[in-house]
């Protein structure tokens, strides 16, 4: 990436997470309650390790992908919580170090 930041960039986590609509709202209320402010939200196509679209066994039919940047701590308390929803919802999460131009 950038072998200098110069003040240009900080270093930050890129939060994806890949998840049936009916728990994007939770996800996204999560966020805001961890005072994420920018994040950006796509419709997706998904499917799971057994070769079937997110959702389908549970009757969801739209899947979102979330990204935001954020901190490393910000990361950890987002997967943390996310666990809790693996055994009823298919979720994608994963984050990457990164450096961001931050205002």
């Amino acid at each position: 990436m950038f072998s200098e930041t110069n003040g240009l960039a900080e270093p930050a986590v890129l939060l994806t997470i890949a998840c049936e609509e009916v728990v994007k709202d939770s996800i996204l209320g999560l966020l805001k309650n961890l005072q994420v402010q920018s994040y950006t939200v796509t419709r997706v196509a998904a499917t799971d390790r057994y070769g079937t679209s997110m959702g389908e066994a549970t009757g969801a039919t739209d899947n979102s992908e979330i990204k935001a940047i954020v901190s490393r701590e910000v990361s950890d308390v987002v997967l943390h919580t996310l666990q809790k929803y693996l055994s009823d919802r298919p979720i994608i999460a994963y984050r990457q170090e990164i450096e961001a131009l931050v205002n």
